[in-house]
């Protein structure tokens, strides 16, 4: 229920900037580790490939960010922010971050931290059963 909340809180705010949460997560992910591959962001934030192909084609189509192939593996596609994109994240980034912390505003410092921890262990233990059921 708290995920569906923040979701729509998310495109009541950005909806005029035609963002998706996947999209922004794609595009924050690419500008905090550049030179990452594709299949490496799409197995960090859980993307099926063939979702993950979708998302980076439309991001792609929009010039927020730009693919291209490694020396090592022509088949890998790493991925890179625009300029465009980084504007783009440069306005949302700084909201998301101010939404986060009134969505947790009536916690205490001590409640914020229990629930930063219990949810990293969910976070955990999900990405443990999804890799393992993927081998």
């Amino acid at each position: 229920m708290v995920q569906v909340c923040l979701t729509d809180a998310f495109y009541e705010r950005f909806g005029d900037l035609e963002i998706s949460c996947t999209e922004f997560s794609v595009l924050s992910a690419a500008r905090a580790n550049p030179g990452t591959n594709q299949g490496e962001i799409a197995n960090a934030l859980m993307i099926k490939r063939s979702n993950m192909t979708k998302i980076v084609n439309n991001l792609a189509k929009r010039k927020l960010l730009t693919r291209s192939s490694t020396n090592s593996d022509k088949r890998a596609v790493t991925l890179q922010v625009t300029k465009t994109g980084a504007q783009l994240l440069d306005l949302v980034e700084a909201q998301v971050l101010q939404q986060d912390r009134a969505a947790v505003f009536a916690l205490s410092s001590h409640e914020r931290h229990t629930l930063l921890g219990l949810l990293g262990k969910v976070a955990d233990s999900y990405k443990l059963k999804y890799r393992s059921s993927s081998d």
